[in-house]
């Protein structure tokens, strides 16, 4: 929430405010490893709306919080989402280039700004030769977009490879392979002026990064077409992997990853093989189990363990933790 400005459970925000408060609100101290003085964060809603501060300065934008604390997340959703939502395999390679490529947001926003204004003039039928200017600006943008993502995603697969590797020891050839949204044969330029008239009938774009999909092949098919659930939620948390080892690489910095029900869909010896996996990441990992048997903490130099019962947290020792989940 405090990074990304929602929840990774599909609840709209107010469903979030307890019953008879006015407000809600998240604030943290995020601590650099590079001696930096500290940064203080906040996020809050009302019904005023939402309020976002860094150093307590309001009127920030959240993509500014997102650059100083970026954060991934691994559910026991997230192959589903993975393989039924495009926008969530396009944004494995988007979080990268948002984090480490500095043109990218400028570049992705003014595309979606451009997308819009078509889609509009396409709606209200007034789809004239002055309106079909924007297809060049578009063709442009999408393009430099496509390119960047392309890139990316050289760039990433050989890391995606080696994680999947070690967490799925396999004959199997995995790979990532990227759709443009469009015939690369013809262009982008090309495409839109093809789809001129489909696109005025329906009253959209039919062409442009915005259709762009990610998919994961084994051995040239899709992922989602012959492997288990468990295979796919580990093929997922590989990208998610592969992301933080990427953003690392490129930028010196750890991330955050929250991996909520870790055990979910895996058993003893994938869990193993991910915890020791995850143990090794430059990375702060805050990780959720129903019990603590279900990882072993030590494979950790460092960590914290928390009880949460009845909206209560507290801290326990490790002598402790098996007593107190029981």
């Amino acid at each position: 929430m405090l990074s990304t400005g929602r929840t990774f459970r599909r609840v709209q925000l107010e469903q979030l405010l307890r019953e008879g408060a006015k407000e809600f609100g998240i604030y943290a101290n995020y601590h650099p490893k590079d001696g930096l003085l500290p940064t203080g964060l906040g996020f809050s809603l009302s019904s005023k709306g939402r309020k976002i501060s860094i150093n307590g300065s309001c009127g920030t934008r959240q993509s500014d919080i997102a650059q100083i604390f970026p954060v991934l997340v691994i559910s026991p959703d997230s192959h589903f989402e993975f393989q039924q939502d495009k926008r969530e395999r396009r944004a494995v390679l988007d979080w990268i280039l948002f984090h480490v490529e500095q043109d990218f947001h400028e570049n992705w926003s003014r595309y979606q700004r451009i997308l819009a204004q078509r889609n509009m003039a396409l709606k209200s039928h007034r789809f004239g030769k002055a309106t079909f200017a924007w297809d060049e600006e578009l063709a442009s943008a999408g393009e430099f977009l496509h390119t960047l993502r392309a890139s990316c995603l050289s760039e990433i697969s050989g890391r995606f490879e080696r994680v999947c590797g070690r967490l799925l020891p396999s004959s199997a050839k995995i790979r990532l392979e990227l759709d443009p949204g469009w015939d690369a044969t013809t262009g982008l330029a090309g495409c839109l002026r093809q789809d001129r008239d489909r696109d005025v009938a329906r009253g959209y774009s039919h062409s442009g990064p915005h259709r762009s999909d990610l998919t994961i092949l084994i051995d040239g098919h899709p992922s989602q077409e012959n492997a288990s659930h468990g295979q796919n939620k580990l093929l997922v948390i590989a990208l998610r992997l592969a992301q933080i080892e990427h953003f690392y690489e490129s930028t010196g910095r750890e991330c955050c990853l929250l991996v909520d029900d870790l055990a979910a869909e895996l058993d003893t010896e994938n869990r193993g093989r991910l915890a020791s996996f995850l143990a090794d990441m430059p990375v702060q990992a805050i990780i959720t189990a129903t019990d603590a048997e279900q990882f072993d903490c030590r494979l950790w130099s460092s960590y914290k363990t928390f009880h949460v019962k009845h909206g209560s947290i507290s801290e326990i020792t490790s002598p402790e933790i098996r007593h107190q989940f029981g």
